[in-house]
């Protein structure tokens, strides 16, 4: 099985209006073709002898005002040949992307971020467009054409029509032994040669064959004198037929070389998901069990033999030095990343028997880095919903979430509000309200278990002071656990871990600690004014 040969047919086969108007316009653009070189017949024939002005000059109307309706109808066709392109190129390279994001992060590095970056956007861009439609598209168009370009010609006669489908391949196949042959020559005469082979037009030659055979069968009463102006009209696009179609240059090796770039993306291992729903109505006691996790054998370090209760309710601060396994941590509980050894549990039940999704959203997370998108500040706090999906219970959580963030006290002082646009980055925001932001997206979600890393670092001290006395508030209604490297940011924590090396190597109240005159003793004295 080919899954991106698969994933192009479901594609493919959901996209069913744009084929059947690319399939009704190519066939009308093919039915117009064909009148052309009949009114010639009838003109030349019938209507031109009679003396039947009136008619005849209706019949040029016609023959000028049909390439006009030719060439609109090719203009539509290639309207939805380009649609059809992008269409399959966005829903290819989203259901890469969405493989990707479910994928396990060793695994995306084992084929390298920029070049799955150049798969999903150059390469997808070839497939599609290169071999997909200007490839593919352009086989249906012609057969088409070729189809009712070769009923009409057998209409008007068959003898003359099987001398032109005949003639072409063979003078083909007669020029391409000859220069074969004389390629054996001397390299000047060969390239004299060639260069008045080429300057013959091998369509010309064919042609006229054919228009002198026409002439034999005028005079033998076979044909009409219309009839060899309806074929002058209509060989030069049946050898332009051919010549499109046999000379169709498909690179098949860069197209297989492409198509198995894709599926080694979509053949990699998916993170699992279960199928139970967590309990939203009740806070979970969280536990890890003997976790360890390591980025690389001699890589960071990850957390080692991480052994850990936190009671339901319980606001657990986690401090450390830079690189000491923390955020690793929240990591594992939000399966981004999964365990080499050990369970974590919720009320008992691994996280890996849970739907991923419901999973994310009742534990909610504000990273250390946050992404902010290129939209209103309201889209990027309601993310992944969309302004039109918000129902009245989600605008109660977004006043809840925006009231709880502290974010109204800045964005109320812009002229567009909520509505101000998000530039790249947040390039104009500050810091501290990018944070908030963040935070609130967080708890629009409504967690049961809260895990923010590092989100006050940028903040100024009154409205850390502020934060801190949101997440008191939440003590008991949600499980709160807070990564800093500014203390006064966990100093009203229940628990504190110290971890180092991927190891808690302390544990405690912030004054059980402080008398310990331990690791965080020490962070403590160092951050005193």
């Amino acid at each position: 099985m080919n899954p991106t040969r698969t994933l192009i047919k479901e594609i493919l086969s959901n996209s069913k209006r744009i084929l059947v108007m690319i399939l009704i316009f190519n066939i009308l653009a093919a039915f117009v073709s064909t009148v052309q070189p009949l009114l010639f017949k009838d003109l030349f024939d019938d209507i031109l002898p009679d003396k039947q002005i009136g008619t005849a000059a209706f019949y040029m109307l016609l023959l000028i005002l049909i390439p006009v309706i030719y060439a609109a109808l090719n203009s539509v066709t290639s309207y939805y040949n380009n649609e059809l392109g992008n269409h399959l190129s966005k829903n290819l390279r989203l259901r890469l992307f969405s493989d990707v994001l479910q994928t396990r992060p060793r695994n995306v590095d084992s084929i390298g971020k920029g070049k799955i970056i150049n798969r999903i956007t150059l390469q997808v861009g070839m497939l599609c467009e290169i071999f997909v439609i200007d490839t593919l598209m352009a086989m249906v168009s012609n057969a088409i054409l070729l189809i009712a370009t070769l009923w009409i010609m057998f209409s008007m006669s068959t003898e003359l029509t099987l001398a032109a489908i005949l003639s072409f391949p063979l003078c083909m196949y007669g020029f391409k032994r000859f220069r074969s042959r004389t390629e054996r020559l001397d390299k000047q005469y060969h390239g004299i040669l060639d260069k008045g082979i080429n300057y013959l037009n091998i369509i010309s030659i064919i042609t006229g064959i054919i228009y002198g055979y026409s002439l034999f069968l005028i005079l033998k009463g076979r044909i009409s004198p219309g009839t060899l102006l309806a074929f002058i009209v209509i060989l030069p696009r049946l050898y332009q037929i051919f010549k499109s179609l046999f000379t169709l240059n498909i690179d098949r090796s860069r197209m297989t070389v492409i198509i198995n770039n894709l599926n080694d993306i979509l053949e990699l291992e998916k993170i699992s998901s279960g199928d139970t729903a967590p309990d939203y109505h009740r806070v979970p006691l969280l536990q890890m069990r003997n976790v360890s996790y390591r980025y690389a054998p001699a890589d960071s370090f990850g957390i080692t033999d991480f052994t850990l209760d936190i009671q339901p309710g319980a606001f657990v601060g986690i401090v450390g030095l830079s690189g000491s396994g923390k955020s690793t941590i929240f990591e594992l509980i939000h399966r981004f990343i999964e365990p080499d050894e050990g369970e974590i549990c919720l009320d008992g039940v691994s996280i890996q028997e849970l739907d991923i999704h419901e999973l994310r959203r009742y534990v909610g997370y504000s990273p250390q880095k946050g992404v902010l998108w290129n939209k209103s500040i309201l889209d990027n706090i309601i993310y992944p919903l969309q302004k039109e999906d918000m129902t009245e219970e989600t605008w109660r959580k977004f006043s809840t979430a925006v009231e709880l963030a502290h974010v109204n006290s800045f964005v109320e002082a812009m002229p567009e509000a909520y509505d101000k646009q998000v530039e790249n980055h947040g390039d104009n925001l500050s810091g501290g309200e990018i944070q908030r932001i963040l935070l609130a997206r967080a708890f629009m979600s409504d967690p049961r278990i809260l895990m923010l890393d590092e989100y006050t670092s940028a903040l100024d001290a009154l409205t850390e002071s502020d934060l801190n006395d949101t997440l008191l508030s939440l003590k008991g209604k949600q499980t709160i656990l807070v990564i800093a490297h500014r203390l006064s940011t966990v100093k009203n924590a229940d628990v504190i871990l110290v971890v180092d090396k991927g190891r808690i190597v302390e544990q405690g109240s912030p004054a059980e600690l402080l008398v310990q005159q331990g690791m965080y003793y020490k962070m403590v004295e160092k951050q005193k004014i």
